[in-house]
This record gives C-alpha cells, sequence and structure tokens, in this order.
C-alpha cells in the first residue's frame, strides 16, 4: 500500500493497530491508547511500524482516564486524566421538543377510566395535552407516576422527572403542577431550544 508522506488531519481509531497497513500507521505521530492495558497496546503499535518495543510501565486505568503515548518521532508517554464537562449537556433538546416521538416512545393521556386516547409525541404537544385535559385526568396520570416516568425513560431527563415526583408526592392541585412542569419544561426545552 502506498501512503502519501504529507497527510495531515488524518485519524486512525482501531483495537487491534497490527491489522493496519504499516504504511498507514508510519505515518501517524500521535498514539493515544486507552482500555485496560495501554502500554500493551502502544507496543503492538511499535512492533506494527519497526519499532523496538520498549519496556514500559505498567499503568491502571480508571474510568475517565487515558494514556497518550508519542511513538512518531519522538518517544514521549504521559498520562492524562479526563475531566468530565463542567456545562450540563442535554442532548436531542431540539427533538424532544418539537421533534415526533416513536408511537411507543410518546405519553399517553387515557385518563382514569382509559376513555381518552391522547398522543404527546414532543414536549410542545405534551403541553398543550396538559392545559387542555380535564383535571381529573391531569391528576390521575400525575399520581400515578406516568408523567414522572416519561421524563428519565423517554426524555432522558431526571432531574426534571425529580421536579415532577416532588409534585406527585405532595397534596397540590391541577393547575398549581400545570404551571410548574410547563415552567420546567420551558426553561429546560423550549426557551433553550
Amino acid at each position: 500500500m502506498t501512503v502519501s508522506q504529507w497527510m495531515y488531519g488524518f485519524l486512525v481509531v482501531t483495537l487491534e493497530p497490527d491489522r493496519v497497513a504499516p504504511a498507514v500507521l508510519s505515518s501517524i505521530d500521535v498514539v493515544i491508547a486507552i482500555g485496560k492495558e495501554p502500554a500493551e497496546m502502544l507496543n503492538i503499535f511499535r512492533k506494527s511500524v519497526g519499532e523496538s518495543p520498549a519496556p514500559l510501565e505498567n499503568v491502571t486505568l480508571h474510568p475517565g482516564e487515558l494514556w497518550p503515548g508519542c511513538a512518531i518521532p519522538v518517544n514521549l508517554h504521559l498520562y492524562s486524566r479526563v475531566h468530565p464537562p463542567r456545562a450540563e449537556r442535554r442532548r436531542h433538546r431540539r427533538k424532544y421538543a418539537e421533534g415526533e416521538l416513536r408511537p411507543d416512545l410518546c405519553s399517553y393521556f387515557r385518563g382514569p377510566e382509559g376513555k381518552l386516547n391522547l398522543k404527546a409525541q414532543n414536549l410542545a404537544i405534551f403541553l398543550q395535552i396538559a392545559d387542555g385535559v380535564d383535571d381529573a385526568t391531569w391528576l390521575f396520570h400525575l399520581k400515578n407516576g406516568d408523567i414522572a416516568r416519561w421524563f428519565p425513560d423517554v426524555i432522558k431527563d431526571p432531574e426534571l422527572a425529580l421536579q415532577v415526583e416532588l409534585m406527585e408526592r405532595g397534596d397540590v392541585n391541577a393547575d398549581e403542577s400545570r404551571k410548574h412542569i410547563r415552567s420546567e419544561i420551558e426553561q429546560r426545552y423550549i426557551l433553550a431550544a
């Protein structure tokens, strides 16, 4: 295999560096080894590019840690800790606010007697239905835990679920709980999207 000597911005990700063409490996100037045995992975890389494996310290990595080694052109080894982001990440904010969830992931308002079949396929529709259903239906689903389960299971927001759980445990009326949950959803999703 022929590879240009001047490759820039090229990234190779592999679990088995010895299965990547040596011509590709020899053009790599930074190797980052992660996993349970990073030193062994670097030695496999070195052997694959024709460099004799040097004795490397045995490093034990814990979740969130990595151990990169620069094998070509210099032998540099360093240990680093990956710090979790400080800012809170909310994935798919717009999808949950405005998109259309699969039918099996939607929230359904059926009421205490099962006479309704109102489907909320996103948070905007959820809020519309919440405003439109009668108090008995709203409180039935709130006190039954249906709303609190939907937020961590489908929307992937355990903090919002906790807010709803606090509402369902307390002695709260339908209007109060609707307003509170609406405010939480709007702050997190509608206004943020």
